[in-house]
């Protein structure tokens, strides 16, 4: 893939390939999920962290391998394994759990998704019989001249029964063109014991493998596309679907409309909002009827009903905005909540704070947070109205119904009440003008 990155965390729509794949997974509702991990193993281990058992693969030696370190983290002799390939992106969970309703009705050792592709160079082949059940499946290094022709091929999904799986693991060898242990060899062994492998066929696009650049533009296209006409067909209004980048774990309300250039990821939006254009959302929550208006960035964010931000607004992760809440172009909130029907119009920075309901914050006021050594938290009561150019140099907590005059720099807590000043003496120096020193040396 042209780096050292780990292919399975390339982003597809804002989240690493392996996401999808693990969020498919889920759809099974399995007792854990276990990463098997080789190159790159740290990055995937911080990205899984708190969601997967890992089993490491220190050598790569084939599927089969893959499978045999994975299956050393399980203790029960019962149940079903699934295996996922990390590297398609585009599995549904639809998919998984149809794999798996099924498995057990028709055969008890092993069931396969397969599929069929004009192009299935790269890809393991099914072989079939006479009768049309499945034989074997000859990965594309061992394949004759007439297995590449077969179309349909093996998609790098499989269900295991496990009092077959763990004793067929063990029988597993490495005699092929490329001296690896295949997890496509247990076929072969399930049948050689009279067992039938069943076989679950699904659309091409929802297997593929990702193996170079363009292969992830692909994938990355047809993912749009099938999210874009799910939320469309459920209501959601987007105005240019080929420039609208959704991932699929998103949900968003009827009515909602979405323009142009935007990209969300892994959020919730209520009903009847509106998005964009050109806006980024990650895993964040907008309550119905929310607004975020030209190139603004929400992100790890709540933003409750009938809120508002943008253009140009940046709500970074921590902050929440209650019902009727304002933030608007140009400012930026960190780690900070914002009152019911509160307002931060325009050009100002709010971090580390708590603001009530019904605040005012004039334009140009800054949140001094940070003191070169610690972030320290600054607290505004209701109804309190921020005059324009203030510094609240936090620790600061201005009471309820106060005001800052304008251009103040408030290191002091403000009574409820009050009006605070905080600006240094204004004095003349006459003859010092602009216009003065043009005159200077003039007759009169």
């Amino acid at each position: 893939m042209g780096g050292e990155r780990q292919k399975t965390l390339l982003p597809v729509l804002g989240t690493p390939m392996a996401g999808h794949v693990a969020a498919a997974a889920a759809a099974a509702k399995p007792s854990e999920t276990i990463a098997v991990v080789g190159f790159g193993a740290e990055s995937v281990m911080e990205f899984f962290a708190g969601r997967a058992v890992f089993a490491v693969q220190k050598r790569q030696s084939g599927t089969g391998h893959a499978l045999a370190a994975a299956l050393e983290k399980i203790k029960s002799p019962h149940g079903n394994v699934v295996v996922i390939n990390g590297d398609m992106p585009a599995v549904t969970g639809a998919l998984v759990k149809k794999l798996v309703s099924g498995h057990g009705k028709v055969c008890g050792a092993v069931s396969i998704v397969t599929s069929k592709t004009d192009n299935p160079r790269g890809y393991g082949r099914v072989v079939r019989g006479a009768g049309g059940e499945v034989e074997r499946i000859t990965e594309e290094a061992d394949a004759t001249a007439r297995e590449k022709r077969i179309r349909e091929i093996n998609a790098g999904i499989y269900c295991f029964s496990m009092p077959f799986l763990r004793p067929a693991l063990k029988k597993l060898r490495n005699s092929n063109a490329r001296g690896e242990y295949y997890i496509t060899d247990l076929v072969a062994s399930a049948l050689r014991k009279g067992e039938k492998v069943r076989a679950v066929s699904a659309d091409f696009g929802e297997v593929m493998g990702v193996n170079t650049p363009e292969e992830l533009a692909s994938v990355t296209a047809l993912m749009r596309d099938r999210t874009n006409a799910r939320l469309m067909r459920s209501g959601v209004v987007i105005t240019d679907p080929q420039t609208t980048y959704i991932c699929p774990e998103t949900t968003v309300g009827k009515g909602t409309v979405i323009h142009p250039c935007c990209f969300i990821n892994t959020s919730r939006i209520g009903a009847g909002c509106s998005v964009g254009p050109c806006v980024s959302i990650r895993g964040s929550k907008l309550g119905a009827g929310c607004s975020v208006e030209f190139s603004s960035s929400v992100d790890g964010c709540s933003m409750r009903a009938e809120t508002s931000a943008g253009p140009f607004a940046r709500i970074r992760p921590g902050t929440t905005m209650l019902d009727g809440a304002h933030a608007g172009s140009f400012v930026e909130i960190k780690q900070s909540s914002v009152g019911r029907g509160s307002k931060v119009p325009h050009l100002s920075y709010v971090g580390d704070s708590e603001l009530g309901d019904g605040v005012n914050i004039g334009a140009g006021t800054v949140t001094c947070n940070y003191d070169g050594k610690a972030k320290h938290r600054t607290t505004i009561g209701d109804g309190v109205f921020i005059g324009s150019d203030t510094m609240l140099v936090a620790p600061v907590n201005v009471g309820k119904g106060a005001t800052t005059a304008a251009g103040s720099v408030i290191t002091k807590d403000v009574s409820p009440g009050a009006l605070a000043i905080g600006r240094s003496k204004q004095k003349e120096i006459a003859g010092r003008g602009a216009g003065a020193k043009r005159n200077k040396g003039k007759k009169a």
